[in-house]
């Protein structure tokens, strides 16, 4: 019988690292903000596919994708607000379920940048619920936000369920204190494979 696969992505973390990875600034000045988008399911699906070790010993099967991801607020920035509603509908057109929470603007904004508040919250108490509910066997986070290690590490004491932990290559993982921990470590040429480069700031033509 083939294990469940449930993948959890944190859409900000995941987007900048990528940034961080393979698109620093050039010349001080920031690269063009669609490099380190990403198709949720396909990455979802790559993840699936990839065995620890590079032995696939079991049939595995992606049950779902989750992403989770801020949301600008209508009335503060909608221009931000209406891409963002664009790319959350072509992530569950797709097939991902996506998680939002409203960003928290600060007095001086827009000279300080909105914060994400309880995303990683929100994923965190996702991961054990469904881990202690049986929603999957495999439970693979695509983050590399520490604030998720006591989640980590309370699903992997729980009976049948395996963790792993994704990244994109040459980003500090968080795995460093749990054990017997796998992590993906995804390359450039991985990005390339899931990487959407559509302008979700410009709307097209119903």
């Amino acid at each position: 019988m083939a294990l469940r696969v449930m993948v959890f992505i944190d859409a900000r973390n995941t987007y900048k690292g990528a940034r961080d990875a393979f698109f620093p600034p050039r010349d001080g000045q920031e690269q063009f903000h669609t490099l380190g988008n990403f198709r949720p399911t396909i990455l979802g699906e790559l993840l699936c596919a990839r065995h620890p070790g590079g032995n696939p010993r079991e049939d595995r099967q992606l049950e779902q994708v989750r992403v989770y991801s801020g949301q600008p607020s209508n009335a503060r920035d909608a221009k931000g607000y209406a891409a963002q509603r664009r790319r959350v509908a072509s992530w569950r057109q797709l097939g991902a379920d996506v998680t939002e929470r409203t960003l928290r603007y600060p007095r001086d904004w827009p000279r300080e940048k909105a914060q994400e508040k309880g995303i990683d919250v929100a994923l965190a108490v996702d991961y054990v619920v469904f881990a202690e509910k049986s929603r999957f066997d495999v439970g693979i986070i695509f983050s590399n936000d520490t604030d998720l290690r006591p989640a980590v590490e309370h699903v992997q004491s729980l009976k049948g369920r395996s963790v792993e932990i994704a990244i994109w290559l040459g980003t500090p993982p968080l795995d460093q204190p749990c054990k017997a921990l796998w992590c993906h470590r995804f390359s450039r040429q991985d990005y390339d494979q899931v990487a959407d480069l559509t302008d979700y700031n410009i709307r097209r033509a119903d």
